[in-house]
Protein backbone atom coordinates (compact mmCIF):
# COMPACT_ATOMS: atom_id res chain seq x y z
CA UNK A 1 0.00 0.00 0.00
CA UNK A 2 1.30 3.45 -0.91
CA UNK A 3 0.83 6.56 1.22
CA UNK A 4 1.34 10.05 -0.12
CA UNK A 5 2.95 12.46 2.28
CA UNK A 6 4.47 15.89 2.17
CA UNK A 7 7.79 14.11 2.04
CA UNK A 8 7.05 11.83 -0.90
CA UNK A 9 5.61 8.32 -1.18
CA UNK A 10 6.39 5.42 1.11
CA UNK A 11 5.39 1.78 1.07
CA UNK A 12 4.57 -0.40 4.05
CA UNK A 13 7.77 -1.85 5.48
CA UNK A 14 6.26 -5.18 6.40
CA UNK A 15 3.84 -6.77 8.80
CA UNK A 16 2.72 -4.55 11.64
CA UNK A 17 4.10 -5.14 15.09
CA UNK A 18 0.81 -4.72 16.89
CA UNK A 19 -2.02 -6.85 15.55
CA UNK A 20 -5.47 -5.47 14.95
CA UNK A 21 -7.78 -5.67 17.91
CA UNK A 22 -10.83 -7.71 16.91
CA UNK A 23 -14.18 -6.10 17.48
CA UNK A 24 -16.33 -7.86 20.03
CA UNK A 25 -19.31 -9.38 18.30
CA UNK A 26 -22.46 -8.12 19.95
CA UNK A 27 -25.50 -10.38 19.71
CA UNK A 28 -29.10 -9.42 20.37
CA UNK A 29 -30.27 -9.20 23.96
CA UNK A 30 -31.42 -12.60 25.27
CA UNK A 31 -33.55 -13.32 28.33
CA UNK A 32 -31.16 -14.07 31.18
CA UNK A 33 -32.97 -17.20 32.36
CA UNK A 34 -32.26 -18.86 28.99
CA UNK A 35 -28.48 -18.56 29.33
CA UNK A 36 -26.77 -21.75 30.61
CA UNK A 37 -23.81 -19.90 32.10
CA UNK A 38 -22.12 -19.41 35.43
CA UNK A 39 -23.95 -16.80 37.47
CA UNK A 40 -22.00 -14.39 39.68
CA UNK A 41 -23.32 -11.47 41.69
CA UNK A 42 -21.53 -8.33 42.86
CA UNK A 43 -22.45 -4.87 44.07
CA UNK A 44 -20.85 -3.25 41.02
CA UNK A 45 -19.78 -4.53 37.61
CA UNK A 46 -17.17 -2.41 35.80
CA UNK A 47 -16.57 -3.15 32.12
CA UNK A 48 -13.10 -2.09 31.04
CA UNK A 49 -9.74 -1.92 32.85
CA UNK A 50 -8.35 1.18 31.21
CA UNK A 51 -7.63 4.21 33.34
CA UNK A 52 -11.32 5.12 33.76
CA UNK A 53 -12.38 1.58 34.64
CA UNK A 54 -9.54 1.11 37.11
CA UNK A 55 -10.23 4.40 38.89
CA UNK A 56 -13.92 3.55 39.00
CA UNK A 57 -13.30 0.09 40.44
CA UNK A 58 -11.02 1.48 43.15
CA UNK A 59 -13.57 4.14 44.10
CA UNK A 60 -16.25 1.51 44.77
CA UNK A 61 -13.85 -0.84 46.51
CA UNK A 62 -12.95 1.96 48.90
CA UNK A 63 -16.65 2.06 49.84
CA UNK A 64 -16.49 -1.64 50.81
CA UNK A 65 -18.52 -2.69 47.79
CA UNK A 66 -17.77 -5.88 45.88
CA UNK A 67 -16.61 -5.23 42.32
CA UNK A 68 -16.28 -7.38 39.20
CA UNK A 69 -13.70 -5.75 36.91
CA UNK A 70 -13.99 -7.17 33.39
CA UNK A 71 -11.38 -6.56 30.69
CA UNK A 72 -11.49 -7.90 27.15
CA UNK A 73 -7.68 -8.16 26.91
CA UNK A 74 -5.14 -6.79 29.39
CA UNK A 75 -4.85 -3.40 31.11
CA UNK A 76 -3.29 -0.75 28.84
CA UNK A 77 -4.31 -2.53 25.64
CA UNK A 78 -6.37 0.46 24.52
CA UNK A 79 -5.73 4.19 24.62
CA UNK A 80 -4.30 4.25 28.17
CA UNK A 81 -0.99 2.65 27.19
CA UNK A 82 -0.44 4.74 24.09
CA UNK A 83 -0.42 8.28 25.50
CA UNK A 84 2.15 10.75 26.75
CA UNK A 85 0.35 11.27 30.04
CA UNK A 86 -0.05 15.04 29.93
CA UNK A 87 -1.86 16.49 32.95
CA UNK A 88 -2.21 19.90 31.31
CA UNK A 89 -4.45 22.94 31.36
CA UNK A 90 -2.50 25.11 28.89
CA UNK A 91 -4.05 23.59 25.74
CA UNK A 92 -7.67 23.68 26.91
CA UNK A 93 -10.32 26.34 26.25
CA UNK A 94 -11.44 28.43 29.26
CA UNK A 95 -15.13 29.19 29.83
CA UNK A 96 -16.26 25.74 28.69
CA UNK A 97 -17.64 22.72 30.51
CA UNK A 98 -14.62 20.73 29.30
CA UNK A 99 -12.35 23.29 30.98
CA UNK A 100 -14.25 22.89 34.27
CA UNK A 101 -13.98 19.10 34.04
CA UNK A 102 -10.23 19.26 33.36
CA UNK A 103 -9.66 21.86 36.08
CA UNK A 104 -11.48 19.73 38.66
CA UNK A 105 -9.54 16.65 37.59
CA UNK A 106 -6.10 18.29 37.55
CA UNK A 107 -6.73 19.71 41.02
CA UNK A 108 -7.64 16.24 42.24
CA UNK A 109 -4.49 14.77 40.67
CA UNK A 110 -2.37 17.31 42.54
CA UNK A 111 -4.14 16.55 45.82
CA UNK A 112 -3.66 12.80 45.38
CA UNK A 113 0.01 12.99 44.47
CA UNK A 114 0.82 15.60 47.14
CA UNK A 115 -0.80 13.54 49.88
CA UNK A 116 0.44 10.13 48.70
CA UNK A 117 4.20 10.03 47.95
CA UNK A 118 3.95 6.34 47.05
CA UNK A 119 1.35 7.07 44.37
CA UNK A 120 3.38 10.05 43.15
CA UNK A 121 6.43 7.86 42.63
CA UNK A 122 4.56 4.93 41.11
CA UNK A 123 2.81 6.98 38.43
CA UNK A 124 6.08 8.88 37.73
CA UNK A 125 4.55 12.28 38.39
CA UNK A 126 6.71 15.03 36.88
CA UNK A 127 5.96 18.73 37.07
CA UNK A 128 7.65 19.32 33.74
CA UNK A 129 5.62 22.35 32.73
CA UNK A 130 4.32 22.77 29.20
CA UNK A 131 5.42 24.66 26.10
CA UNK A 132 2.85 25.48 23.43
CA UNK A 133 4.82 26.43 20.31
CA UNK A 134 3.53 28.88 17.70
CA UNK A 135 4.54 28.40 14.08
CA UNK A 136 3.39 31.78 12.75
CA UNK A 137 2.95 35.37 13.89
CA UNK A 138 -0.80 34.81 13.95
CA UNK A 139 -0.41 31.85 16.30
CA UNK A 140 1.97 33.86 18.47
CA UNK A 141 -0.72 36.51 18.90
CA UNK A 142 -3.28 33.83 19.77
CA UNK A 143 -0.94 32.41 22.38
CA UNK A 144 -0.61 35.80 24.01
CA UNK A 145 -4.40 36.07 24.14
CA UNK A 146 -4.54 32.56 25.59
CA UNK A 147 -2.08 33.62 28.27
CA UNK A 148 -4.45 36.39 29.35
CA UNK A 149 -7.41 34.00 29.51
CA UNK A 150 -5.44 31.43 31.49
CA UNK A 151 -4.42 34.12 33.95
CA UNK A 152 -8.09 35.06 34.41
CA UNK A 153 -8.73 31.45 35.42
CA UNK A 154 -5.82 31.36 37.89
CA UNK A 155 -3.52 29.35 35.61
CA UNK A 156 -0.18 31.13 35.63
CA UNK A 157 1.65 31.19 32.30
CA UNK A 158 3.83 33.54 30.29
CA UNK A 159 4.64 34.08 26.65
CA UNK A 160 8.28 33.52 25.67
CA UNK A 161 10.08 35.07 22.73
CA UNK A 162 12.10 32.95 20.31
CA UNK A 163 15.27 33.86 22.21
CA UNK A 164 13.74 32.94 25.57
CA UNK A 165 12.53 29.60 24.23
CA UNK A 166 16.01 28.93 22.90
CA UNK A 167 17.55 29.57 26.30
CA UNK A 168 15.01 27.29 27.96
CA UNK A 169 15.12 24.47 25.39
CA UNK A 170 18.29 24.64 23.22
CA UNK A 171 17.24 21.60 21.17
CA UNK A 172 14.32 23.44 19.50
CA UNK A 173 14.89 24.91 16.05
CA UNK A 174 14.88 28.71 16.07
CA UNK A 175 13.34 28.86 12.59
CA UNK A 176 10.36 26.58 13.29
CA UNK A 177 8.53 28.68 15.88
CA UNK A 178 7.60 32.27 16.71
CA UNK A 179 7.57 31.98 20.47
CA UNK A 180 5.83 29.76 23.00
CA UNK A 181 3.50 29.79 25.97
CA UNK A 182 5.08 28.40 29.13
CA UNK A 183 2.79 26.98 31.85
CA UNK A 184 5.02 25.75 34.65
CA UNK A 185 2.34 23.99 36.73
CA UNK A 186 1.44 21.50 34.00
CA UNK A 187 2.67 17.96 34.65
CA UNK A 188 2.84 14.48 33.18
CA UNK A 189 2.56 10.89 34.36
CA UNK A 190 3.35 7.46 32.93
CA UNK A 191 0.04 6.06 31.69
CA UNK A 192 1.13 2.44 31.81
CA UNK A 193 2.61 2.73 35.27
CA UNK A 194 -0.52 4.52 36.42
CA UNK A 195 -2.74 1.69 35.18
CA UNK A 196 -0.62 -1.04 36.76
CA UNK A 197 -0.42 0.92 40.01
CA UNK A 198 -4.20 1.29 40.14
CA UNK A 199 -4.63 -2.39 39.37
CA UNK A 200 -2.35 -3.32 42.29
CA UNK A 201 -4.27 -0.95 44.56
CA UNK A 202 -7.52 -2.66 43.56
CA UNK A 203 -5.98 -6.07 44.30
CA UNK A 204 -5.44 -5.00 47.91
CA UNK A 205 -9.21 -5.54 48.27
CA UNK A 206 -8.76 -9.20 47.43
CA UNK A 207 -11.95 -10.40 49.12
CA UNK A 208 -14.03 -7.72 47.39
CA UNK A 209 -12.54 -7.81 43.87
CA UNK A 210 -13.16 -10.26 41.05
CA UNK A 211 -10.76 -9.57 38.16
CA UNK A 212 -11.45 -11.10 34.76
CA UNK A 213 -8.87 -10.58 31.98
CA UNK A 214 -8.76 -11.81 28.39
CA UNK A 215 -12.49 -12.53 28.50
CA UNK A 216 -14.40 -10.02 26.35
CA UNK A 217 -17.81 -8.82 27.44
CA UNK A 218 -20.23 -9.86 24.72
CA UNK A 219 -23.18 -7.84 25.91
CA UNK A 220 -24.57 -5.70 28.68
CA UNK A 221 -27.73 -7.27 30.09
CA UNK A 222 -30.85 -6.06 31.86
CA UNK A 223 -33.18 -8.33 33.80
CA UNK A 224 -36.31 -8.37 31.59
CA UNK A 225 -38.78 -8.74 34.45
CA UNK A 226 -37.79 -5.58 36.31
CA UNK A 227 -35.63 -3.61 33.84
CA UNK A 228 -33.67 -2.60 36.96
CA UNK A 229 -31.04 -5.30 37.53
CA UNK A 230 -28.09 -4.82 35.21
CA UNK A 231 -24.97 -6.80 34.48
CA UNK A 232 -22.67 -8.12 31.78
CA UNK A 233 -22.08 -11.37 29.99
CA UNK A 234 -18.91 -13.01 28.72
CA UNK A 235 -18.59 -16.29 26.83
CA UNK A 236 -18.68 -18.28 30.05
CA UNK A 237 -20.20 -16.13 32.78
CA UNK A 238 -23.06 -13.80 33.48
CA UNK A 239 -22.34 -11.10 36.05
CA UNK A 240 -25.19 -9.48 37.97
CA UNK A 241 -24.84 -6.06 39.61
CA UNK A 242 -26.89 -5.30 42.70
CA UNK A 243 -26.09 -1.58 42.59
CA UNK A 244 -24.57 -0.50 39.28
CA UNK A 245 -23.01 -1.59 36.03
CA UNK A 246 -20.49 0.88 34.61
CA UNK A 247 -19.55 0.70 30.93
CA UNK A 248 -16.01 2.10 30.75
CA UNK A 249 -14.60 0.10 27.86
CA UNK A 250 -13.33 3.01 25.79
CA UNK A 251 -14.36 3.03 22.16
CA UNK A 252 -16.00 -0.42 22.49
CA UNK A 253 -18.56 1.16 24.83
CA UNK A 254 -20.59 2.37 21.87
CA UNK A 255 -21.01 -1.12 20.46
CA UNK A 256 -22.04 -2.57 23.79
CA UNK A 257 -24.63 0.15 24.30
CA UNK A 258 -25.97 -0.14 20.76
CA UNK A 259 -26.40 -3.90 21.19
CA UNK A 260 -28.29 -3.45 24.46
CA UNK A 261 -30.57 -0.61 23.46
CA UNK A 262 -30.96 -1.31 19.76
CA UNK A 263 -30.18 2.36 19.17
CA UNK A 264 -27.48 2.82 16.52
CA UNK A 265 -26.79 6.35 17.73
CA UNK A 266 -24.44 4.87 20.34
CA UNK A 267 -22.22 3.41 17.64
CA UNK A 268 -22.19 6.73 15.83
CA UNK A 269 -21.54 8.73 18.98
CA UNK A 270 -18.37 6.82 19.89
CA UNK A 271 -15.81 6.18 17.16
CA UNK A 272 -12.30 4.67 17.11
CA UNK A 273 -9.52 7.13 16.39
CA UNK A 274 -6.13 5.49 15.95
CA UNK A 275 -3.05 7.17 17.37
CA UNK A 276 0.70 6.48 17.22
CA UNK A 277 3.28 7.42 19.84
CA UNK A 278 7.02 6.76 19.50
CA UNK A 279 9.59 6.15 22.23
CA UNK A 280 13.24 6.67 21.27
CA UNK A 281 16.55 7.29 22.97
CA UNK A 282 17.85 10.86 22.52
CA UNK A 283 20.58 10.99 19.86
CA UNK A 284 24.12 11.59 21.17
CA UNK A 285 24.78 15.26 21.76
CA UNK A 286 21.14 16.31 21.82
CA UNK A 287 20.38 18.79 24.63
CA UNK A 288 17.85 17.27 27.05
CA UNK A 289 14.19 18.21 26.68
CA UNK A 290 13.02 19.55 30.03
CA UNK A 291 9.38 20.43 29.29
CA UNK A 292 6.42 18.80 27.65
CA UNK A 293 5.98 20.34 24.18
CA UNK A 294 3.33 20.57 21.52
CA UNK A 295 2.66 22.87 18.63
CA UNK A 296 -0.28 25.16 19.14
CA UNK A 297 -2.41 23.59 16.41
CA UNK A 298 -2.81 20.55 18.65
CA UNK A 299 -5.18 22.63 20.79
CA UNK A 300 -7.82 22.37 18.07
CA UNK A 301 -8.38 18.76 19.13
CA UNK A 302 -9.65 20.11 22.46
CA UNK A 303 -11.77 22.96 21.12
CA UNK A 304 -15.52 22.89 21.88
CA UNK A 305 -17.40 21.05 19.15
CA UNK A 306 -14.30 19.47 17.63
CA UNK A 307 -15.37 16.69 15.31
CA UNK A 308 -14.25 14.25 12.68
CA UNK A 309 -13.85 17.12 10.23
CA UNK A 310 -11.26 18.99 12.30
CA UNK A 311 -8.64 20.48 9.99
CA UNK A 312 -5.13 21.32 11.08
CA UNK A 313 -3.77 23.28 8.11
CA UNK A 314 -0.27 23.72 9.56
CA UNK A 315 0.42 20.01 9.62
CA UNK A 316 1.50 17.57 6.93
CA UNK A 317 -1.01 14.83 6.27
CA UNK A 318 -0.51 11.20 5.43
CA UNK A 319 -3.22 10.08 3.00
CA UNK A 320 -4.68 6.60 2.83
CA UNK A 321 -5.77 5.14 -0.48
CA UNK A 322 -9.29 6.32 0.38
CA UNK A 323 -7.81 9.85 0.61
CA UNK A 324 -8.63 10.29 4.30
CA UNK A 325 -6.03 12.49 5.95
CA UNK A 326 -4.15 11.61 9.12
CA UNK A 327 -3.39 14.55 11.39
CA UNK A 328 0.31 14.69 12.21
CA UNK A 329 1.04 17.15 15.01
CA UNK A 330 4.33 17.60 16.88
CA UNK A 331 4.48 16.72 20.57
CA UNK A 332 7.51 15.68 22.62
CA UNK A 333 8.47 15.05 26.20
CA UNK A 334 11.02 13.11 28.24
CA UNK A 335 10.08 10.13 30.40
CA UNK A 336 11.57 9.51 33.84
CA UNK A 337 13.84 6.90 32.22
CA UNK A 338 15.29 9.54 29.91
CA UNK A 339 13.72 8.36 26.66
CA UNK A 340 11.88 10.71 24.32
CA UNK A 341 8.15 10.30 23.71
CA UNK A 342 7.39 11.69 20.25
CA UNK A 343 3.94 12.19 18.75
CA UNK A 344 1.48 12.28 17.44
CA UNK A 345 -1.09 11.11 14.91
CA UNK A 346 -4.88 10.99 14.76
CA UNK A 347 -6.92 9.16 12.15
CA UNK A 348 -10.26 7.47 11.68
CA UNK A 349 -9.01 4.15 10.34
CA UNK A 350 -11.80 1.88 11.52
CA UNK A 351 -10.92 -0.74 14.15
CA UNK A 352 -7.38 -1.44 13.05
CA UNK A 353 -4.68 -0.91 15.65
CA UNK A 354 -1.90 -2.06 13.33
CA UNK A 355 1.26 0.01 13.22
CA UNK A 356 1.61 2.14 10.10
CA UNK A 357 5.30 2.76 9.45
CA UNK A 358 4.38 5.49 6.97
CA UNK A 359 2.69 7.36 9.80
CA UNK A 360 5.62 6.66 12.11
CA UNK A 361 7.99 8.11 9.51
CA UNK A 362 5.77 11.17 9.03
CA UNK A 363 5.69 11.75 12.81
CA UNK A 364 9.48 11.57 12.96
CA UNK A 365 9.82 13.91 9.96
CA UNK A 366 7.54 16.45 11.61
CA UNK A 367 9.38 16.16 14.93
CA UNK A 368 12.74 16.69 13.20
CA UNK A 369 11.52 20.09 11.98
CA UNK A 370 11.23 21.19 15.61
CA UNK A 371 14.09 19.09 16.97
CA UNK A 372 16.82 19.00 14.29
CA UNK A 373 18.88 16.45 16.26
CA UNK A 374 16.25 13.87 15.27
CA UNK A 375 17.00 14.31 11.57
CA UNK A 376 18.22 11.10 10.00
CA UNK A 377 17.26 9.01 13.00
CA UNK A 378 16.25 5.51 11.95
CA UNK A 379 12.50 5.00 11.87
CA UNK A 380 11.62 3.15 15.10
CA UNK A 381 10.02 -0.29 15.04
CA UNK A 382 8.74 -2.88 17.49
CA UNK A 383 7.94 -1.91 21.07
CA UNK A 384 9.21 1.62 20.41
CA UNK A 385 5.90 2.32 18.67
CA UNK A 386 2.71 2.43 20.73
CA UNK A 387 -0.61 2.28 18.94
CA UNK A 388 -4.02 2.71 20.51
CA UNK A 389 -7.61 3.48 19.58
CA UNK A 390 -8.73 6.70 21.21
CA UNK A 391 -12.45 6.67 22.13
CA UNK A 392 -13.55 9.76 20.20
CA UNK A 393 -17.03 11.07 20.99
CA UNK A 394 -18.75 13.21 18.38
CA UNK A 395 -18.80 16.77 19.64
CA UNK A 396 -15.45 16.38 21.37
CA UNK A 397 -16.74 15.78 24.91
CA UNK A 398 -16.90 12.58 27.00
CA UNK A 399 -20.09 10.81 28.06
CA UNK A 400 -20.41 10.42 31.83
CA UNK A 401 -23.43 9.43 33.87
CA UNK A 402 -26.60 7.35 34.03
CA UNK A 403 -28.06 5.78 30.89
CA UNK A 404 -31.59 7.09 30.22
CA UNK A 405 -34.38 4.59 30.87
CA UNK A 406 -32.15 1.89 32.39
CA UNK A 407 -31.80 2.26 36.18
CA UNK A 408 -28.50 0.98 37.47
CA UNK A 409 -26.62 1.38 34.19
CA UNK A 410 -23.91 4.02 33.81
CA UNK A 411 -21.32 4.93 31.22
CA UNK A 412 -17.98 6.75 31.21
CA UNK A 413 -16.41 6.88 27.75
CA UNK A 414 -15.36 9.18 24.93
CA UNK A 415 -12.40 10.86 26.62
CA UNK A 416 -10.36 10.59 23.41
CA UNK A 417 -6.74 11.27 24.43
CA UNK A 418 -7.55 12.70 27.88
CA UNK A 419 -8.59 9.71 29.96
CA UNK A 420 -5.51 9.96 32.17
CA UNK A 421 -6.03 13.64 32.82
CA UNK A 422 -9.82 13.54 33.26
CA UNK A 423 -10.05 10.29 35.23
CA UNK A 424 -10.41 11.66 38.79
CA UNK A 425 -13.21 14.10 37.97
CA UNK A 426 -14.97 11.50 35.82
CA UNK A 427 -15.11 9.07 38.73
CA UNK A 428 -16.42 11.79 41.04
CA UNK A 429 -19.30 12.42 38.63
CA UNK A 430 -19.99 8.69 38.28
CA UNK A 431 -20.14 8.03 41.99
CA UNK A 432 -22.34 11.10 42.47
CA UNK A 433 -24.77 9.65 39.92
CA UNK A 434 -24.71 6.16 41.42
CA UNK A 435 -25.25 7.43 44.98
CA UNK A 436 -27.78 10.04 43.92
CA UNK A 437 -28.85 10.93 47.46
CA UNK A 438 -28.89 14.68 46.97
CA UNK A 439 -25.52 15.35 48.60
CA UNK A 440 -23.81 15.73 45.22
CA UNK A 441 -26.65 17.29 43.27
CA UNK A 442 -24.55 20.37 42.56
CA UNK A 443 -21.79 18.27 40.97
CA UNK A 444 -24.28 16.39 38.79
CA UNK A 445 -25.85 19.66 37.69
CA UNK A 446 -22.50 21.34 37.09
CA UNK A 447 -21.45 18.63 34.66
CA UNK A 448 -24.88 17.81 33.24
CA UNK A 449 -23.62 18.54 29.71
CA UNK A 450 -21.68 15.26 29.87
CA UNK A 451 -24.70 13.17 30.89
CA UNK A 452 -25.66 10.56 28.26
CA UNK A 453 -29.04 12.19 27.72
CA UNK A 454 -27.39 15.48 26.76
CA UNK A 455 -24.63 13.88 24.68
CA UNK A 456 -27.06 11.68 22.70
CA UNK A 457 -29.20 14.73 21.96
CA UNK A 458 -26.18 16.72 20.76
CA UNK A 459 -25.11 13.89 18.48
Amino acid sequence: MQFKTKYGSRSDLGDSVLKATPVARCRPLVRTEALPKHQKEFDVVVIGAGIIGLMTAEAFLKRNLSVALLERKQPCSGATGAGQGYIWMAHRSPNTAAWDLASCSVSEWKKMTDSDPELRGCVEWQKTGSLLLSTSEEEAEKLQLRQEKLHQHNVQSRFLSVEEVQQLEPSISRTMHRGALLTEEDAQINGRQCAFTLLERCKRYASMLHLSLDDPVERVVVQPSTNAETGAETASTQYHARLATVVASGVWSGQLMASLTGDTVWGKLLQPRRGHLIEVAPPPGMPPIKHGMMEMSYTQHYAPGSSTTTSLPQQPHVHHDNNEAVDITFTATTSTSGSLLIGSSREFSGWSSDTSFDIVAAIMDRAAMFLPNLSGLKTPEGPAVRVGLRPFAVGGAPIIGSVPGIPGLFIAAGHEGSGLCLGPATVQILTACVFNDGTNADKIERFSVFQPKSRIKSA
